[in-house]
């Protein structure tokens, strides 16, 4: 998609928000199955949920390599920390405010790590 990598995180976070809002959003499939068995991390389901959060960690970073951001793993586990959070407060308070904050946070992270992303092809 076009767009700047900030405007697609941002993005990220507005649909979140917008699909946690609904009323019978009841959490993360994968958060609340990995509450239940973790005392039994060899669980097929929580081996599932491990993959597809790995996956999308691993979307991310793709995509900060694509945008040529600096330090495009450790902002994509950055990024994925803060949607990980944001997720398990949207649970406990029911109150997007707490995505869309996030969304804002990961939004100017990633602006960081353009900006010394261009620092560093100037030199």
């Amino acid at each position: 998609q076009d767009g700047e990598v900030t405007d697609k995180v941002a993005a990220i976070f507005a649909n979140v928000a917008r699909a946690t809002s609904h009323p019978k959003w009841r959490g993360c499939g994968f958060q609340r199955t990995a509450g239940e068995l973790a005392n039994k991390p060899g669980h097929p389901a929580m081996k599932a949920a491990s993959w597809h959060k790995k996956n999308v960690e691993q979307w991310l970073t793709e995509a900060f390599i694509a945008a040529g951001l600096a330090a495009p793993a450790l902002t994509a586990r950055q990024v994925f920390l803060l949607l990980e959070g944001a997720l398990s407060s949207m649970l406990i308070h029911h109150d997007p405010a707490y995505i869309t904050d996030a969304g804002q946070a990961a939004a100017a992270l990633v602006a960081q790590h353009a900006l010394e992303a261009n620092r560093i092809e100037a030199k």
